[in-house]
């Protein structure tokens, strides 16, 4: 099935495509600008591919949590996209995203349940348990970092975040048995990893 993906809940956004030669993405990490690249993103991966909008299957938008804007952004696209074109959206969560996109990458956490989670800003995370297979173990949730002590009793393979510093401090206070920490985020990539598993 021959999928666009597009991800703008961090300050990265993504664009990813599957097509009969493989899979192709491309990124850009400029800040608030993400309205502005994003169409130019869509036509280049579209490119790549040597795909024509008649020839997808379907999009798959990144729909958070994560930064309003950002969110806001892929998915106004991804409606616009849809109307034009007349394809059918498919939704998929940024902690979903994070997971599929760590584990397709690098293997990390193939097995088990990883907890995902993100920066929400003013001190607080998003978070949620998802497994290998981009399915749901704990619904996402919203809070301080100290907040992770629910997962203690809980096996977690390891965590994916995309933490600064202060508050990865503060995660790891609150697992401590943790072993796996990685560095993780939504992806373009990662969505396509969630819709074809």
């Amino acid at each position: 099935m021959q999928v666009l993906a597009l991800a703008s809940s961090t300050d990265t956004l993504s664009v990813a495509i599957t097509s009969p030669t493989g899979e192709h993405a491309l990124e850009s990490r400029e800040k608030r600008l993400h309205s502005a690249v994003l169409l130019d993103l869509v036509g280049e991966v579209m490119t790549a591919a040597c795909l024509k909008p008649r020839e997808l299957a379907a999009l798959a938008v990144d729909v958070g949590p994560g930064a309003f804007t950002g969110v806001r952004t892929a998915i106004a696209a991804a409606q616009g996209l849809a109307l034009a074109w007349s394809l059918p959206i498919i939704p998929v969560s940024s902690l979903v995203a994070m997971r599929m996109d760590s584990a397709q990458r690098a293997g990390v956490a193939a097995q088990g349940a990883a907890l995902c989670v993100l920066d929400a800003r003013m001190g607080e995370v998003y978070h949620a348990l998802v497994d290998s297979l981009g399915c749901w173990v704990t619904e996402p949730r919203v809070g301080p970092a100290s907040a992770l002590r629910i997962y203690r009793d809980v096996a977690v393979s390891a965590v994916l975040s995309n933490l600064s510093e202060n508050l990865l401090e503060a995660a790891r206070s609150a697992l401590p048995t943790v072993e796996q920490w990685h560095a993780a985020a939504p992806s373009a990539r990662g969505i396509l990893a969630a819709v074809h598993a």
